[in-house]
């Protein structure tokens, strides 16, 4: 794997992404080729009035083909939202690393804020 050395990117740029789940695993954020992606924030909301749910997220490395959860089965009460990652204990993904959430119902919303570092 090629990833880049934080001190010497060329190139850092930021995005965001949003998706809403499903009852089954989907990818959020994918690491491309010579990419190193350093996910900021992930918040997960419930956009629901009147059902809560659960919500999962892991990260899947590439290097030891092995997955591994960040939050597994958390409540999200209605009408409400939680910081799963923030800024303070970023990701990274390394190249072809990704990231895959899912919830127990379609009134789960995941926002990725993350950067590109090439």
């Amino acid at each position: 794997m090629a990833n880049p050395n934080i001190l010497n990117a060329t190139s850092i740029v930021g995005k965001n992404k949003g998706h809403t789940a499903t009852t089954s695993a989907v990818t959020l954020v994918t690491a491309g080729s010579n990419e190193l992606i350093k996910i900021k924030s992930v918040i997960v909301a419930n956009n629901s009035a009147g059902t809560s749910g659960a919500a999962n997220l892991r990260w899947h490395d590439s290097s030891a083909s092995a997955d591994y959860y960040i939050i597994r089965e958390v409540s999200v009460p209605q009408d409400s939202s939680v910081m799963v990652i923030g800024n303070d204990f970023p990701v990274y993904l390394e190249e072809t690393d990704y990231l895959q959430g899912w919830a127990t119902n379609t009134n789960i919303d995941f926002t990725v804020v993350y950067e590109i570092l090439t």
